[in-house]
């Protein structure tokens, strides 16, 4: 392993080695810690954006239109939103290829791999699956593809698809299991 420092260093001075910018799961996973106040932290909220727009129609759609009045409508949304998809993965490549490193946005599996594919390559399939989640992060935000999506079902609306996007975050909240007494202090216990 080499480390190269950034400036210059006087004998004795701290020297700082950073993690990177990584999610909870990541620090527990590959450090076996996670910090207190992480600002990359995520969540998933879909698996990718087709089972966010099929949550929507349940607790959304269903009540104000048939099946068949609603697939050409959520068929354009899935459209607006893998179009969102695409303008971030070619804002990332753009980028990527004048060395400004940012944080990918989330669920942008189908706009990577068609890049990765039209240059012969294919994604590995966890990386994949990564990309394609629509995730909540530290902050409230949220793909801009999903916003696009269900604002595209409300004629634009996007404070409905910021709702949609909340109800969504309380459904999850409330389904989370209960702390188990005693198990903080020992979370605590073992990071101090």
């Amino acid at each position: 392993m080499v480390v190269r420092a950034t400036a210059d260093i006087q004998p004795g001075q701290e020297l700082l080695l950073s993690y990177g910018e990584r999610s909870n799961d990541d620090f527990y996973l590959h450090y076996g810690f996670v910090p207190r106040a992480n600002p990359h932290d995520e969540a998933v909220l879909w698996p990718d954006l087709e089972a966010a727009l099929d949550w929507h129609y349940m607790h959304f759609g269903a009540q104000q239109l048939s099946p068949d009045q609603a697939e050409p409508l959520y068929r354009a949304a899935l459209a607006a939103g893998q179009a969102e998809q695409q303008a971030e993965a070619q804002q990332r490549t753009a980028a990527a290829a004048q060395g400004q490193q940012q944080p990918p946005p989330q669920g942008q599996q189908e706009a990577e791999q068609q890049g990765q594919e039209s240059r012969g390559l294919e994604m590995p399939p966890e990386l994949a699956r990564q990309l394609n989640q629509i995730k909540a992060v530290a902050g409230g935000q949220v793909s801009a593809a999903v916003i696009r999506a269900f604002a595209a079902l409300q004629g634009g609306d996007s404070a409905a698809a910021e709702h949609a996007v909340a109800c969504r975050c309380a459904q999850l909240l409330c389904h989370m299991a209960a702390p188990v007494p005693g198990a903080a202090v020992a979370a605590g216990a073992m990071q101090e």
